[in-house]
């Protein structure tokens, strides 16, 4: 069984995801690169509260069913169902650190971000 997280996000998250380096360049006034797919239109993220990832680990740890061969094999993708714009992110941001943003949109490298 494979359990696939998208942006993860917490009191003690990683500095490098969006929220913790958005929020010290921000802090920082140093520019925040924003990706734009090739149709121009502006990626969007599944942010995932940590809780939640708990609670989707547990439920696919109890809903393991009884050994077979060959064993079953399943992937659940535990994220919300409401993906949202960086840019909305970088608004929530901006009005609770209480300072804009150095905004700078980019296209999205080929390699993805």
């Amino acid at each position: 069984t494979g359990l696939r997280f998208f942006t993860v996000y917490g009191p003690y998250g990683r500095p490098d995801m969006a929220a913790f380096s958005f929020a010290n360049k921000i802090m920082k006034g140093e520019e925040l690169r924003i990706f734009k797919a090739p149709d121009g239109s502006e990626l969007e993220r599944d942010f995932t509260y940590i809780d939640d990832i708990v609670k989707g680990t547990v439920a696919a740890v109890d809903s393991i069913g009884p050994s077979v061969k060959p064993a079953p094999f399943k992937v659940y993708n535990l994220g919300n169902r409401n993906p949202e714009n960086v840019t909305y992110l970088v608004e929530l941001l901006e009005e609770f650190l209480g300072k804009p943003a150095v905004r700078k949109y980019v296209p999205l490298p080929e390699t993805g971000d």
